[in-house]
C-alpha cells in the first residue's frame, strides 16, 4: 500500500493499523523522515515534490511509482485527498486503486464557512456563526468567539477571542495569511465533550461508522487519547452528508451535538479498527473494487487507545 504523505498522525495510524493486520506499507514524502518512517512498519519513504508548492510535479510523481505495479492501493492519508481530487487527470495509473470523496464534495465542505452554509441549509445543529467582512462585524457579535479562517488544518488557522481587540487581531492575521477571498468567520463558543465522527461511503451508501470521544489532550488540542462511543444522532448526521469520504468533528453540548467542522477524508483510525471498523481496510476494499458490507458498521462503545505522538 502507498499513503500519500507520512507527516500526519493519521499517516502514522494508518501505518500501524495496516502493518498490524499484514499489508506492507510504504510513504510519499518531501521529508527523507517523517513520522510514519518511525514505525517499524513503514517499509519504504519515497521522496516527492511537496504538494503545496508543486501539486503537479508531486502528482506525476505519485503516478510514476503507480507505474511501477508494485502497489495495490493510494490511500489519501491528509489535505492532498482534495489534490487528488481535482488532479486526477495526472494520475492515470491510480484507476481501480483510489477511492477519494469528489472534488465537488470538497470545495462544498472543506471551508469552514462553506461548511456552516451547508449546516443551515440542511438544519444541522452548530454553534452561532457569521462572516467577518469587515472590522465593523465584529462589533455585532458576543465575546468570547473562535475567529477561523476559512481553510485550515491542525488548527491552525483557529484562535480564541475574549474581547474585541483579540477578535480585529486574530482577523487581521487569519485574512492576511490566507488565500485572497477565502474568508474569516466567527464562531461561538461551546461546552462539553469534544467528539468526532467517521463515516465510510460508497455512492452514498453509507458503509461503516465510528464515533469516538476525546479523553486526553495532546499538541494543538490533538486527541491523545480516544474513548469510542455510541452517537446514533451524529451517525444520522453523517449519513445525510453523505459523501463518498467523511468526518465530522463535532462537541456534545449537554447532550446535544453540535457540528463544527467538515472533512471529507479518513482521519486517525486507530480508535475505530480498536472498536471494531477497520477503515484503512474498508478504505482499500472500496478503492479496489472488493465487496464491502451489506449493512452498515458501526463500532462498538468503550474502546481506549491513546497516541504517543500525540
Amino acid at each position: 500500500m502507498l499513503l500519500t504523505e507520512g507527516s500526519s498522525l493519521t499517516a502514522r495510524e494508518f501505518v500501524t493499523v495496516l502493518g498490524i493486520r499484514g499489508f506492507e506499507v510504504e510513504v510519499a514524502s518531501p521529508s527523507r523522515f517523517p513520522l510514519a518512517s518511525f514505525s517499524r512498519w513503514c517499509r519504504a519513504v519515497h521522496r516527492l515534490p511537496p504538494a503545496g508548492t508543486d501539486p503537479v510535479g508531486y502528482l506525476r510523481a505519485l503516478d510514476a511509482l503507480l507505474a511501477t505495479g508494485r502497489y495495490e492501493a493510494l490511500l489519501a492519508t491528509h489535505e492532498q485527498a482534495w489534490l487528488l481530487a481535482a488532479g486526477q487527470r495526472h494520475l492515470p495509473h491510480a484507476t481501480g486503486r483510489l477511492a477519494v470523496a469528489s472534488a465537488e464534495a470538497f470545495a462544498r465542505v472543506q471551508s469552514k464557512i462553506a461548511f456552516a452554509s451547508l449546516c443551515d441549509q440542511l438544519a444541522i445543529p452548530q454553534p452561532t456563526w457569521s462572516e467577518v467582512r469587515e472590522e465593523e462585524d465584529l462589533d455585532r457579535i458576543e465575546y468570547p468567539v473562535w475567529v477561523k479562517a476559512a481553510h485550515s488544518t491542525a488548527g491552525r488557522g483557529v484562535r480564541r477571542a475574549r474581547t474585541r481587540a483579540e477578535a480585529v487581531s486574530a482577523w487581521r492575521g487569519l485574512a492576511h495569511a490566507g488565500a485572497e477571498g477565502a474568508g474569516v468567520m466567527v464562531q461561538a463558543p461551546a461546552a462539553g465533550a469534544y467528539r468526532q465522527v467517521a463515516g465510510l461511503f460508497e455512492g452514498g451508501r453509507l458503509v461503516a461508522a465510528a464515533c469516538s470521544q476525546r479523553i486526553g489532550t495532546g499538541a494543538g488540542g490533538s486527541a491523545a487519547a480516544r474513548l469510542s462511543v455510541s452517537d446514533p444522532d451524529a451517525v444520522g448526521v453523517v449519513t445525510r452528508l453523505g459523501a463518498e469520504f467523511l468526518f465530522v468533528a463535532q462537541f456534545d453540548d449537554a447532550g446535544r451535538n453540535l457540528f463544527i467542522e467538515c472533512n471529507p477524508r479518513t482521519t486517525e483510525p486507530a480508535n475505530a479498527a480498536a472498536a471494531g471498523v477497520d477503515l484503512p481496510a474498508l478504505s482499500i476494499a472500496l478503492a479496489t473494487g472488493r465487496p464491502l458490507p451489506r449493512r452498515p458498521l458501526i463500532a462498538r462503545a468503550g474502546a481506549r487507545t491513546r497516541s504517543t505522538m500525540a
